[in-house]
């Protein structure tokens, strides 16, 4: 019988990479929303930034 602490660890660890994935791969409802869309970003120190927000492959 494998030791239990042995099985505990590894299943935190498998996890933990499951949820690293699923939560990589999610993306925000709002930003849906801008698909296709050229998206400005303007920073605190004042420079602005445009976004060209295609789809990822």
């Amino acid at each position: 019988m494998p030791d239990t602490f042995a099985v505990i660890i590894i299943f935190i660890i498998l996890s933990t990479v499951v949820a690293a994935f699923v939560r990589r791969r999610s993306r925000d409802k709002c930003l849906k929303d801008f698909l296709h869309d050229l998206v400005t970003l303007e920073k605190t120190t004042g420079k602005i930034i445009y976004l060209s927000n295609q789809p990822q492959r």
